[in-house]
């Protein structure tokens, strides 16, 4: 018997070891997984965290897109392109003022096209004219046509392709206003 119990203390103590092991492995095993668990849980936070800083920063770029579009047209909205149309009767005399009601000459981004209708080419001068000189839709710039813009309107010249006694014009006066 003796040598029987010797065996049986010895494999139920060599049981209570690998029991022991095995209780040990486990406790490690549940740190590790506790440990995953913690370090999960801090990349769920981050994420929170970095989902509510990139909603932020969306809604503040969509702000600043709103006020940007806001700026935009309100620009626009200051500046307005204005067009005038009429007609008057050449005369020939030169240096004469054609009164449309407009300070064409204090005006930003001014353009008048004058054409006896179908029989002469258009003539045009811009703002930024030289001289007298008017531009054509085909032949180089031209003295003695649209010679400047006026506090009242455009000057014209004697030419007979602008200001030919008794032959009706067609005028268009663009500007740019506040």
């Amino acid at each position: 018997m003796f040598f029987r119990g010797v065996g049986i203390d010895a494999v139920a103590r060599a049981a209570a070891s690998a029991a022991q092991a095995d209780a040990t492995t486990a406790i490690a095993d549940a740190a590790t997984a506790q440990a995953a668990a913690e370090a999960a849980q801090a990349d769920a936070t981050t994420a929170i965290a970095s989902a509510g800083t990139a909603e932020a920063a969306a809604e503040a770029a969509q702000a600043d897109a709103t006020t940007a579009i806001a700026d935009a047209s309100a620009a626009l909205a200051a500046k307005r392109a204005r067009i005038k149309t009429g007609v008057y009767t050449g005369n020939s005399v030169d240096n004469r003022n054609i009164d449309i009601g407009v300070d064409l000459a204090g005006k930003d981004n001014s353009f008048v096209t004058v054409a006896e209708l179908g029989t002469s080419p258009i003539v045009w001068r811009i703002e930024y004219g030289q001289g007298d000189l008017s531009m054509f839709d085909d032949v180089t710039d031209q003295s003695d046509y649209i010679q400047q813009f006026t506090v009242t309107g455009f000057q014209v010249g004697a030419s007979s392709g602008i200001n030919n006694n008794g032959v009706t014009y067609r005028y268009i006066a663009f500007w740019e206003e506040p």
